[in-house]
Formats: structure tokens, sequence, C-alpha cells
């Protein structure tokens, strides 16, 4: 049987040697093509509010931001899906991990069409964004419209998946997406890329941050949490904080905390390559994961523990999935996090012991890989 045709859609996938794979909605689609087995013939197409949509010959600006009026990027997707609707055959499946760009493939409608959620727009957009003026009351109404139009997306897949239990709730309840058309299949991680450093490697940063530079990823809860800890530690804590891009609504984000940062003698690294990632987490002795008013399951929480960091995350969305109670704390929480990093680093071989227990299985590349050819089968099958 000649394999089944597979068309991959994501934002910034960059196989280029140093490119820095920022969010989830980047990372997990990259390792997941990169593992899907010879049983498809698989092509994929890419886009992001930076570059232009590619895929060898087609190139063609789709322009994702939400300040983009609603009507203009329509027209533009349905030009866009004529002009491949002539370059590619049609394919078995269509896997999209960007939402928004379902209407580009409006001439392949009648294709098995599965949809992944990675952290659902609305909910993160809301627990990003402040109403400040009309620009961004303009930014919130399109941001509306887009969620309206995700939630026409999302009736129209064959499958969701989400990537964690914990998001199921929302695509119930938010985006009206019957439970039945809903699959968990959680993210994957390369174990083997991903795993603890050589023993003779000095595990010299106390506290390692690694995220976007946005409102929800609660960096203001950590900086304030440190400034206690600090007190109490007989030496100032060494924190490095890995950013990566900032939310579209406040594309300078990532300044306003720069001089608090330096202000506790913290470094900046900015659009870490992939490759370096695994070396920061090895030096590492707490990864910390402060998430506000929204998150799925962060997969920099797996990264971590399977390098050997000690992970303390917010004990809410989908962190209570990976983690035992002893390391998590209150949403927001500045002062139980501080205690927590506190206790930690004074007593951190006892805190490694404890990370070592957090199960990884279902969170292996291989697992996550396996799931989804068994999905593409079934919806193949059920056209």
């Amino acid at each position: 049987m000649p394999p089944k045709k597979l068309l991959f859609i994501a934002w910034d996938l960059d196989f280029k040697k140093g490119a820095a794979l920022v969010g989830g909605m980047v990372k997990n689609p990259y390792y997941l093509l990169k593992g899907i087995s010879k049983n498809f013939e698989t092509k994929y197409l890419s886009t992001s509010k930076n570059r232009d949509f590619f895929s060898h010959n087609v190139r063609e600006r789709v322009d994702t931001n939400y300040l983009a009026a609603l009507p203009k990027y329509l027209i533009r997707c349905l030009i866009i899906s004529l002009k491949i609707s002539r370059s590619y055959e049609k394919p078995d499946i269509l896997h999209v991990h960007t939402p928004a760009l379902v209407p580009i493939f409006y001439s392949f409608k009648n294709t098995a069409l599965v949809v992944t959620a990675h952290g659902t727009h609305w909910p993160e957009f809301k627990a990003n964004h402040r109403v400040r003026g009309l620009k961004s009351l303009v930014i919130y109404i399109n941001a509306y419209l887009q969620f309206m139009l995700e939630r026409k997306i999302y009736a129209m897949a064959d499958r969701v998946i989400s990537v964690s239990d914990f998001q199921v709730k929302e695509l119930v309840d938010d985006y009206r997406v019957r439970p039945e058309k809903i699959e968990v299949i959680q993210n994957g991680i390369d174990m083997c890329f991903y795993a603890p450093p050589e023993l003779s490697v000095v595990r010299d940063t106390d506290v390692l941050f690694v995220g976007r530079p946005v409102p929800k990823k609660g960096i203001d809860v950590l900086l304030e949490a440190i400034k206690i800890a600090n007190k109490e530690l007989p030496s100032p804590i060494e924190s490095t904080w890995v950013f990566g891009q900032g939310w579209v609504s406040e594309p300078n984000v990532g300044n306003q905390y720069a001089e608090a940062i330096q202000n506790i003698g913290g470094r900046i690294l900015n659009h870490v390559p992939e490759e370096d990632l695994p070396s920061l987490y090895g030096k590492a002795k707490v990864l910390v994961v402060p998430s506000l008013g929204y998150e799925s399951l962060p997969t920099v929480l797996m990264e971590g523990v399977a390098c050997g960091v000690v992970p303390l995350a917010s004990k809410s969305f989908g962190n209570v999935e990976l983690l035992p109670a002893e390391l998590l704390f209150e949403e927001g929480n500045v002062k139980e996090l501080a205690k927590q990093i506190v206790s930690v680093l004074t007593n951190i071989s006892v805190s490694q012991k404890m990370a070592a227990t957090v199960d990884l299985e279902k969170y292996k590349l291989e697992r996550c890989v396996a799931e989804h050819e068994k999905l593409y089968m079934r919806v193949c099958n059920e056209q």
C-alpha cells in the first residue's frame, strides 16, 4: 500500500543549525515532524508574522498578526489557497498546528483534518493582554474575532488534539468542541537530546527561567521571589533568563524586564539555538515556571526534568499532571516560591532525588510520534 500523504502546517519551522525554536507551537511540531515514519509521504508548510509563507517554490505572505484586518486576512488566505491547490497533490491528511491557517486550505476541504491546540489562543491572549488605549482595544477586538474563527475551525476538524488533560475542559467549554472529537496526546521530547549532563559538569546557575517575556509567564513573580530568597541565603542567587519572542500585542515587552533582571545580577540570553538548551539546563540547579492566568503544559518542564534540573512550577493548569505537590507553589504566591527556592538550594541533593521520581514516560517523543501516526490512520479510514 502506498504511503499516506501528510501535509504538515506550523509556525516558524526552521531546520537550520543554530535556529532558536521559541514556544511550544514551534518546538513541538518541529520534533514531531522529524519523527514521523516512512509510513507517510510528508510535506510541510510554515509561516510566521516575521517570515514569508514558504514551501519549495511557493512564497506568499500570511499575516497572522492580530492587528491585521480579518477580512483582508481571509481574502489573502483564499488567494493563497488557490495557488497551493495548483502546486500540491491533494493530501490524505492535513495536520495544522496553527488554527488561523486552516482557511488557507479551503481547496482541501474534503481532506481529513487534524488540528492541534498548542495552548488555546483566547485564554492565553486574555492572560497576556491589558486594554490600554485605542490600539490595544483594536487588538482585543481582532483577537476576539480570531477566537470566533478558531471555534469554526475546531468545528471543521475531524480531530482536535489537546496536549494536556487540563486543556480539554477549555476546548469543550470555551471552543465548544465535542468531547468525542478530542484526542489527548502529550507533547514529546527527545530524551537522547535532553538528558542529564556528564557528572563533571558543574551546576553553577542557581535559578533558570526559559520562556517568552510576556506577562503570563510570571516573570515579575520570580523577580520578587529571588529578592526575598537572597535575604535568606549566604550569597546572591545566580540567575539566567532565556527569552524568546514576545507576545504580538506587546513586541517590546522584554525590555521592561531587562533592568530588573540586571539589578539582581541576572543575565539574559535571547533566541538561544535549540542545540544549546540542554547545556543550559545541565548547568542549572532549579528551573522555575511561575506562569499566571493560563498555561497548558510547558514543554520546558519536561526538558528540565529530563536534564536533571529541579523544577518548581505554579500549582495550576497542566503542571499538576506532571509534577508532585512538593514541587508546586500557589500561582502568583511570591513568598511561597521564595521559600521553595531557598529550600531547594539549601537541600539540593534531596530535591534532585525528588525530581528524579517525575515520570516522563508518556512525554517521550517516540510515544508522541506513534500516537500521532495511529490517529492519522484512524481519521483516514473514517473518510
